[in-house]
């Protein structure tokens, strides 16, 4: 008996059982339409399996389904993403690396949202060409450069350019996010920054200040009175100057050299949950040192120059992501905002990470178990606001294999406390052009979360979530519903194995059937204790019992490696 493992976690994603990352109350409906309609519609084909000259017809190969939208209506977004790795031709070095991060709709929303999905995937694409072009100059000057002094990319010190989508409003009126960068090149120190980008729900248009905004005549000056009041005003240092620099009517496409430095800005801005952002990267207000600056005008305090038509609607969640800092949000509610830090607790030598820890000026600082938290892995903070009002804070660290530590921090007291850590695995899927996409999370009411299970083959399986009463992601779901599969083909039982029949909605029948050797099957469905609900090759579907969940399980007290020929288990 073989069993099959692979270390890399995204192949795991390239799937057979792939139902839509929706609200699961249409997940089971979605994943059993899509197999009824591929037993029916699909000629079955004959297999040689392993050590037999007896041929067998396959399970059939479920269709992708197509989710109809999330629980609450709102736009779904998925990121695609791509990464590079430039290397010398000798192998000696490493000259170029990055990774380019994009969204898209799910399918579902696409549907609901075709005009929206047009206009995301032609930005999606042209993110993606650009990113292509400047990682094929970053190789060419990177390989000039290795060429006079290899030295320097011996030393770690390559080239790299790194994207990074971070939704801020996502809703049936905006989707607005931003899209952070860093470059290195060389020299003392790389660049970063981000730039905001806002479409119309419905319409797919991109939006300008002017769809927003009614009263843009003193922009500048609310721009001013939020910056002072949220920075030190010596960090500036001349700032009606540089502000002045900046035009409503500018767009990246038509900015013109019209001022002593040569050019007119466009505003950087995105809408928020709590108002419109307005960001300025490094150099653009001040010296590098003194860093980049956002500020927001909240819907609430400068309610009288919002169009009424793009205020959001009250009682929406959001979840609200960031990498090391964010603010605009007041958040104990004293009318002013707060900015929130992710830092870490190091040991007493400054070397190794012992806990995360969460800072919000007014409110103190909060940290995880000393011990709990030791990684070098990426960390993203959310700022979560469910739609009861209650607020909180998710720090999501991706592990190996697609693994997600969750941290979670509460918000509603006086203080900031930390409450407790969980996991999940990456929504990570690959499709049959092997496009890479992954759900993104907006919306604290309703999270499709995954998790990863290790029966008969190591899967994926999703259920809907939301923040409970502590903040902790909670279910009233009973089943996980499977949505990759490391199995590459069907599985075929080694022994006689009892189900009971469920109809199309998953409910018992009260009726019973057999697996006999050789027969097939997938796995589609799971409560990760008790049930393993499979199809068979003629779309049946049934429940099998798991007597032990523990790895290796056993099902109907059968170990694993006697219920089936292939055990498809990711390592």
């Amino acid at each position: 008996m073989k069993k099959w493992k692979k270390g890399a976690a995204l192949l795991m994603a390239a799937g057979l059982m792939s139902t839509s990352l929706t609200g699961c109350g249409q997940l089971l409906q979605n994943a059993v339409s899509a197999v009824q309609e591929a037993a029916e519609s699909t000629e079955a084909s004959a297999v040689t399996r392993e050590n037999t000259e007896k041929t067998e017809t396959p399970a059939q190969e479920p269709a992708v389904a197509q989710p109809a939208q999330t629980a609450t209506g709102l736009p779904v977004l998925e990121k695609v993403f791509t990464v590079a790795y430039e290397t010398s031709e000798d192998y000696g070095a490493c000259l170029v690396t990055g990774r380019c991060e994009s969204p898209i709709l799910a399918p579902a929303s696409a549907e609901q949202y075709p005009a929206l999905a047009t206009s995301l995937d032609a930005y999606t694409k042209e993110q993606m060409k650009s990113y292509n072009d400047t990682i094929a100059d970053y190789k060419e000057q990177a390989e000039q450069e290795y060429k006079d002094a290899p030295e320097r990319f011996q030393d770690g010190m390559y080239y790299s350019t790194n994207y990074k989508v971070l939704p801020q409003r996502v809703d049936d009126t905006v989707v607005s996010f931003f899209s952070s960068y860093n470059d290195f090149t060389g020299g003392a120190h790389g660049m970063y920054g981000m730039q905001g980008e806002n479409f119309n729900t419905q319409t797919g248009e991109k939006l300008m200040l002017s769809d927003v905004l009614n009263d843009l005549s003193n922009l500048n000056g609310l721009i001013k009175t939020e910056l002072l009041a949220n920075y030190d005003p010596e960090q500036f240092d001349d700032l009606d100057n540089a502000l002045s620099y900046y035009d409503v009517a500018v767009t990246e496409s038509t900015a013109t050299a019209d001022n002593d430095m040569g050019y007119v800005f466009p505003y950087n801005w995105a809408l928020t949950p709590n108002g419109i952002a307005f960001y300025f990267g490094p150099y653009a207000l001040a010296a590098y040192a003194a860093g980049d600056q956002m500020v927001t005008l909240s819907y609430d305090r400068y309610a009288d120059i919002f169009n009424p038509d793009y205020l959001p609607v009250s009682g929406n969640g959001c979840m609200v992501p960031f990498d090391w800092t964010l603010t605009g949000y007041d958040i104990n509610g004293d009318g002013k905002p707060n900015t929130i830090t992710l830092d870490y607790d190091y040991d007493e030598n400054y070397e190794a990470r012992e806990a995360l820890r969460i800072n919000v000026d007014g409110m103190g600082s909060a940290a995880t178990e000393e011990g709990l938290f030791g990684t070098d892995y990426e960390v993203t903070g959310y700022y979560v606001r469910t739609g009861d009002g209650r607020q909180y804070i998710y720090a999501t660290e991706n592990m190996e294999n697609d693994y997600q530590d969750w941290y979670v921090f509460d918000l509603n007291g006086s203080e900031i406390t930390y409450v407790d850590t969980t996991w999940f695995v990456r929504t990570v899927e690959v499709d049959s052009e092997n496009n890479v996409a992954e759900r993104m999370l907006t919306n604290p009411d309703d999270m499709v979360l995954a998790k990863r299970f290790d029966f008969l083959s190591s899967f994926s399986a999703v259920k809907d979530y939301y923040a409970g009463s502590d903040g902790m992601p909670v279910s009233d779901d009973p089943y996980y519903v499977v949505y990759s599969d490391a199995a590459q083909e069907p599985l075929v039982a080694k022994t006689q194995l009892a189900y009971v029949v469920l109809d199309s909605n998953g409910e018992e029948t009260g009726e019973t059937g057999e697996l006999n050797p050789g027969d097939t099957f997938r796995v589609y469905r799971t409560d990760g204790e008790k049930v393993l609900d499979v199809t068979l090759s003629d779309g049946t579907l049934g429940r099998l019992t798991i007597t032990s969940a523990d790895y290796p399980c056993k099902i109907d007290g059968i170990t694993d490696e006697d219920c089936v020929e292939q055990l498809w288990y990711a390592g």
